[in-house]
């Protein structure tokens, strides 16, 4: 049988060029979800944005429906990947508990607003008709809490209710980031400067500690070992008193 030439369908040079073209879309997609709503942005549209034939479209994706979902899915898919990043409880548990908030905050912030706002309210609004279509969303929200659950509880044992506070943080900074973004109302608005700092706020005054109430780890531990050292001692002391 004759040898045949070419590159087979799954080659990785042919693997590559299809993630390129699916990241194009993507993008595309979500360029100009920021500016307008999803029922007013067409295929074309889409495909000419991503440099990409119309052709090209409807070989990857059946429908325009179907292609929001998967955008709205790797949207957030791609976020809980980065809050694992920001928030890696290894590097995360050496730094002020204020430093770790602020560094969530400013993940929300990112992934929930600016060239993702338009993504987030596609979701919302499917939502309504697709109760699924919001899951990514409280999917990312629940990565976030996860890892600043390991960032900080750990930290102290003298704190009732901790992890529950921290999570109740993350769930109070992320509906008022989704209000932000549907309600141009209130004190906190889309686009400031001052919001990733100000949501920080919010989520240290729910959490309900300090900096001091929940030490760097390194810092707990030295603090501990000094607490059994002194203890060691006053233990040897007395050991020592009833031999003399």
């Amino acid at each position: 049988m004759p040898k045949r030439f070419g590159r087979s369908a799954n080659t990785p040079h042919r693997t590559s060029r299809r993630a390129e073209h699916m990241s194009a879309f993507h993008k595309a997609g979500a360029l100009l979800l920021s500016s307008r709503d999803a029922d007013l942005v067409s295929v074309a549209e889409i495909a000419k944005a991503a440099g990409k034939s119309v052709g090209s479209f409807y070989h990857r994706f059946a429908d325009k429906d179907l292609f929001l979902r998967a955008t709205i899915e790797r949207t957030l898919r791609a976020a809980m990947e980065q809050a694992d990043e920001v928030l890696d409880a290894h590097v995360r548990l050496t730094e002020a508990a204020s430093k770790v908030i602020r560094a969530a905050s400013e993940h929300m912030v990112g992934v929930l607003h600016g060239l993702n706002a338009g993504v987030i309210r596609t979701a919302i609004k499917r939502s309504q008709l697709e109760p699924g279509a919001f899951e990514p969303v409280l999917h990312h929200r629940a990565a976030v809490a996860d890892r600043l659950v390991e960032a900080l509880a750990p930290r102290t044992k003298k704190i009732d209710g901790l992890e529950q506070r921290i999570r109740t943080a993350v769930q109070v900074a992320h509906a008022t980031l989704i209000d932000v973004l549907l309600h141009k109302a209130g004190p906190l608005r889309d686009g400031q400067a001052s919001l990733p700092e100000r949501l920080a706020q919010i989520m240290q005054a729910t959490i309900g500690a300090s900096d001091e109430d929940l030490p760097p780890r390194a810092i707990a531990r030295s603090q501990n070992r000094l607490a059994e050292e002194k203890g060691g001692k006053k233990e040897r002391a007395r050991k020592a008193r009833q031999f003399t």
